[in-house]
């Protein structure tokens, strides 16, 4: 990867962005006051190119438990660890990380990439919108096009989405933050996933002023422009099965109708 490409996310105004969430590590901690957190940070794959017609920026809602959390401070302040954090994922280190529990059968911590819906949609969805072959959420060829995020980027360590006090102390930030990455990564296609419905849709309209298009439809709740992207605002599949080569019946549809609603829009 070359390092002016992942300089497009991770710059000093990222980093910025992300002191927003320092107070929840603090004084400002929200109830269960005893519960660790986990910080996330947006990844970027190694052939993610802003701009690009394959570049597709994924963001869900939030990493539930299994991201970086505060033990990894190791007696950093907050604003250490985020400096820190973000001078990694410019490094070659990273790059040989990057995504790679998902070749792992179980995952990493727990994380089950082979029975999670959204990867499994995902993979197919990226693969459709930007050509790229892969017959499996194992592959890595088609990882390599996209960056990922979550809406909430602070979650608790053990397990859970975050709570709907943790959700509120850091919407805010959060949205600062999405908003770095859509202007410095100019993702060709964003598709969003929140938890539930209306969970920050609204957010979306009031920060962005999005060109929405009016369709609607079982799987797609909000499409339209955003800058230049096209936008998808999804509901989630929610079929869970075993064996990760299957698609079922419900998740064929949910991911034709995202693809042809993506093709439809016109930037």
């Amino acid at each position: 990867m070359r390092e002016c490409e992942t300089r497009t996310l991770y710059t000093d105004e990222y980093s910025i962005v992300y002191q927003g969430l320092s107070e929840l590590f603090g004084e400002k901690r929200p109830e269960p006051k005893n519960m660790a957190l986990s910080l996330q940070f947006t990844e970027v794959g190694e052939k993610y190119r802003s701009g690009s017609k394959e570049s597709v920026l994924l963001v869900g809602h939030a990493v539930n438990g299994w991201s970086e959390g505060e033990s990894e401070f190791k007696g950093k302040s907050y604003c250490e660890y985020v400096k820190d954090r973000i001078e990694y994922r410019t490094s070659d280190a990273y790059r040989e990380e990057f995504l790679t529990w998902m070749d792992e059968a179980d995952g990493k911590s727990g994380r089950r990439p082979r029975s999670m819906p959204f990867w499994q949609t995902a993979r197919q969805i990226v693969s459709k919108l930007t050509g790229i072959a892969s017959t499996s959420t194992c592959d890595s060829e088609w990882r390599k096009y996209i960056a990922w995020s979550n809406f909430y980027k602070v979650s608790f360590t053990e397990c859970g989405n975050p709570s709907v006090r943790l959700c509120s102390a850091q919407k805010a930030a959060c949205i600062e933050i999405l908003r770095c990455e859509i202007k410095r990564l100019k993702p060709a296609y964003i598709l969003f996933e929140p938890l539930k419905q209306n969970d920050w849709m609204a957010e979306i309209k009031n920060t962005f002023n999005p060109q929405i298009s009016g369709y609607t439809s079982k799987y797609v709740r909000e499409c339209g422009i955003i800058s230049n992207s096209r936008y998808v605002i999804s509901s989630r599949p929610d079929d869970r099965r075993t064996h990760f080569y299957e698609t079922s019946e419900k998740e064929k549809g949910f991911i034709l109708d995202i693809v042809d609603t993506f093709q439809g829009l016109v930037p």
